[in-house]
């Protein structure tokens, strides 16, 4: 068995019971004995034969941005629960990007029911607003890729249950972690209406960092059961920061973070290099997924991942892109109407690739090219799954032609 620090565990035994508690981690047990299994690599099941590829929309570039953005787009579902019609919400996504200008990070939010059901494309999302400007937040520069994920986690609940709120991530200058949480409005826009923009959210809190702690990579996070978890890179290490929701609908965030845990180590002769991902994969195997790039000293990467149900961390698994290198970080999702967990990375040649699994340790298919487009060289996708979207999950990426965030999402 692997042990890990077992700082920061209170808050694994806190988490308020929810309505989905067929789905909650084995909170009781801390994480005194974290792994129950080894560090060293474990074999990466045979690669089954390659299913059909997904049948993609072209990639179609969101809103203008007169200064560009650099780095890694963020991307999150934005749907609500409209208390004014019980049992209806109306789905949405929030993309977020980094102004090349001046490193605040901007907003763009679409709703399904805003979009064009012609094509599949947004109609009209509005113009990007400023987390500052726009939406008061305190002014803030960063360093990283902006993230953010909804407080209602999977929106597995019934949508007058829902929170409305997501919460939007970063790391600042001085390497801290910041955190600002926002509530999407009920206002849903009208079906067919293909002008009036989707309204901007309000604040419920300010920036505020999550821990004295400096980090050297862009956060990556997720909520479940209850749970916000944030993951970070420290040199050649993980830090992985908690906080337990309220339950309180209203007010489900309170700023009250646990010192961090550490995940195990890589295998021997891997490093971990660039940003974290993470993904709620607790509907298809009790645990959640923690995925990296890793490279070794001959210049050769690799993308791994493991996951936790709260009692142990499983050993790193090497996700298997054979004949496929990385040149960008993971990211992952999971849908809960195919069932399937799914990875998207950019390769050699800056197309995005993906891949998908029934389970982590389930068998993968092989990772084909989301179409033909090529994407900027230090840029990482962003996808989320389990939307309302066409097809249930969007990919997003920034292109070096325009420095412009483009988003895909597979024909239904």
């Amino acid at each position: 068995m692997v042990r890990i620090s077992s700082k920061g565990m209170g808050a694994w035994a806190r988490v308020p019971r929810r309505a989905a508690a067929n789905r909650m981690l084995a909170i009781g047990a801390v994480f005194g004995c974290v792994a129950c299994g080894s560090s060293a690599e474990v074999p990466q099941e045979q690669v089954a034969v390659s299913r059909q590829a997904l049948s993609w929309r072209p990639w179609s570039a969101l809103a203008n941005f007169s200064s560009g953005f650099t780095g890694s787009p963020g991307l999150c579902d934005a749907r609500t629960g409209k208390s004014t019609d019980p049992g209806f919400d109306a789905a949405g996504e929030a993309f977020l990007g980094r102004s090349a200008s001046n490193n605040r990070f901007y907003i763009l939010l679409y709703q399904w029911l805003h979009w064009s059901t012609k094509d599949g494309k947004p109609a009209s999302g509005g113009n990007w607003a400023e987390l500052g400007a726009n939406v008061p937040l305190s002014i803030r520069s960063f360093t990283s890729k902006p993230v953010c994920y909804s407080l209602d986690a999977l929106h597995t609940n019934a949508p007058e249950s829902f929170t409305n709120q997501f919460a939007v991530l970063g790391k600042g200058t001085d390497n801290k972690y910041y955190i600002s949480v926002l509530k999407l409005s009920n206002a849903a826009v009208p079906i067919g209406d293909t002008t009036t923009p989707v309204p901007l959210p309000t604040v419920k809190h300010d920036w505020a960092a999550i821990s004295n702690d400096t980090l050297d990579s862009a956060p990556a996070v997720i909520v479940t059961s209850g749970l916000i978890l944030v993951v970070g890179r420290k040199g050649t290490g993980l830090k992985m920061y908690v906080n337990a929701l309220t339950g309180d609908q209203q007010n489900p965030y309170v700023h009250s973070w646990q010192s961090y845990v550490t995940p195990p180590a890589l295998p021997s002769g891997w490093t971990l290099d660039g940003d974290p991902a993470m993904a709620d994969t607790m509907p298809l195997s009790n645990e959640f997924m923690i995925a990296v790039r890793a490279k070794n000293s001959a210049g050769a990467y690799k993308l791994y991942y493991l996951t936790t149900n709260g009692s142990g961390f499983q050993p790193w698994v090497q996700f298997p892109t054979p004949n496929v290198s990385p040149s960008s970080e993971p990211a992952v999702e999971v849908d809960l109407s195919t069932p399937m967990v799914t990875m998207y990375f950019r390769d050699t040649s800056n197309k995005i690739r993906v891949g998908s699994a029934p389970a982590p340790y389930g068998t993968w298919t092989t990772f084909p090219k989301i179409l033909d487009d090529t994407f900027a060289s230090d840029t990482t996708p962003s996808a989320i799954g389990n939307t309302q979207a066409e097809g249930n999950l969007l990919v997003a990426a920034r292109k070096s032609t325009d420095n412009q965030i483009w988003w895909a999402g597979p024909v239904p």
